[in-house]
């Protein structure tokens, strides 16, 4: 009974263990994947379909680089749906929240990113302003 005992107890630490690990790993992908930048937004440039829209934001500290909506092969409809969102922010005056891809493009922070990040969602938020 003791050895029965003594095996599950040890099963069940090991897979405390690798649970553990498993939470650890996928959290510190979470935290570095993606960036989230908050700001109104200072400018909108949207040419044709076969070109990326690229938006600015105004973060209080300065200009930023441009991040991007598209990829040069026309808007899908989710794409469509953010580029009214910043529209709508931008007329509104009220802050957005964009999360952003960096490994596209080269991210440094949200006052200081290179072309081309590209922008994975756009959140419009009262409790941002």
């Amino acid at each position: 009974m003791k050895l029965k005992s003594l095996k599950t107890s040890k099963s069940i630490k090991l897979n405390l263990h690798k649970t553990t690990l498993l939470i650890l790993f996928f959290a510190s992908m979470n935290v570095s994947a993606f960036q989230y930048c908050v700001g109104t937004v200072k400018k909108i440039i949207s040419r044709d379909a076969t070109e990326a829209t690229w938006v600015m934001l105004d973060t209080g500290s300065g200009d930023t680089g441009y991040a991007k909506i598209g990829d040069g092969t026309g808007y899908n409809e989710f794409e469509k749906v953010q580029i009214s969102l910043l529209i709508s922010a931008y007329m509104s005056g009220q802050k957005v929240r964009l999360e952003l891809n960096p490994s596209i493009g080269e991210f440094r922070s949200c006052t200081r990113f290179n072309d081309g990040v590209p922008v994975r969602y756009v959140m419009l938020d009262a409790t941002l302003n």
